[in-house]
């Protein structure tokens, strides 16, 4: 009998140690799991945060570059414009360089210390910081530019909606925002034509000059689409588009953005309408793009409207 009693203890004491260690090694595993996904989304946001950093550089180096090819009076509105889209990036590229995602051995086990006290986590405090630094360094300068761009006919959705609105209040990725914010002002920047370009014309002469230009264009467009409506294979489509893109840029990109400047330096940017500035910025894309004949071809008509303006003033 005791024997017995005695086996079956043992047995339940195995069985115990057999139950203790299944849990022990169940909770093991999945210990072993969450630390496997952590890395797995550190190095996500790692790669991210390296891919975001190196499209920042990219837009730095494009705008240094125009910033010295254009350097006039430091109060003209294309260098004030081009200054403050170079010195956001160099604000941006900075930030992200000292990121603690990128970095994770900076700042103080995880935490960092804010003006005004407090530990909080470290990269939501930095992203955080860095729209406040943001904020207060260039928020007014960017309503400054803006309002000089739109005095030009120039204004951009993007730009717009962004600083209407309050930037410590943002969601989402705020470098991207930034960096969008430098490069709209950039691409606006590059559009400003000289205050004396086509002076020594009359207002008819210039009018004859937009709708000749005008002409011009729908003339090609047509030629492009008929040779498209007759390709085979159809194929040879975004060949022909190439093309088109390649003549545009070449005959007369830089001819429609100074006749465009003129004519709004004489009627005011009061009489142009949002379907003229869409059409015209999405018409003077740096980026090569299958749009490139239709964007055109929607302005046709707008630019043809202008000359006829520029005409009727006295």
């Amino acid at each position: 009998m005791i024997s017995t009693m005695l086996f079956v203890a043992e047995i339940r004491a195995i069985t115990k140690d057999r139950r203790d260690s299944n849990d022990s090694e169940y909770y093991a595993r999945q210990m072993e799991r969450a630390q496997f996904s952590a890395v797995l989304r550190q190095e996500q946001q790692t790669f991210e945060k390296t891919t975001s950093l190196g499209e920042s550089i990219s837009a730095l180096s494009t705008v240094r570059q125009e910033y010295r090819a254009n350097q006039s009076s430091p109060s003209d509105l294309k260098t004030r414009a081009l200054r403050l889209s170079l010195n956001i990036l160099e604000f941006l590229t900075d930030r992200q360089r000292h990121d603690p995602q990128l970095n994770p051995s900076r700042g103080h086990g995880g935490f960092v210390i804010f003006p005004g006290g407090g530990a909080t986590d470290n990269a939501s405090q930095y992203v955080k910081l860095t729209r406040a630094l943001f904020a207060d360094k260039f928020e007014g300068e960017i309503h400054s530019v803006r309002d000089g761009l739109a005095s030009k006919g120039l204004r951009d959705s993007t730009l717009d909606g962004v600083t209407n609105s309050t930037i410590s209040a943002w969601s989402g990725d705020s470098d991207f925002f930034i960096r969008e914010i430098a490069d709209t002002i950039r691409k606006l920047a590059i559009l400003v034509v000289p205050d004396d370009v086509y002076r020594n014309l009359s207002n008819a002469q210039l009018g004859d000059i937009a709708i000749k230009e005008a002409d011009q264009l729908e003339s090609m467009v047509s030629k492009t689409i008929d040779q498209m409506a007759s390709s085979v294979p159809h194929g040879d489509n975004d060949t022909l588009r190439f093309w088109f893109y390649g003549d545009f840029r070449t005959c007369c990109l830089d001819d429609v953005k100074n006749i465009r400047g003129a004519i709004i330096n004489r009627i005011g940017p009061q009489s142009m309408n949002h379907n003229e500035m869409d059409a015209f910025i999405r018409a003077m894309s740096e980026q090569t793009s299958t749009n490139e004949l239709s964007d055109v071809d929607r302005y046709v008509p707008e630019l043809r409207t202008l000359g006829e303006t520029v005409k009727k003033l006295p």
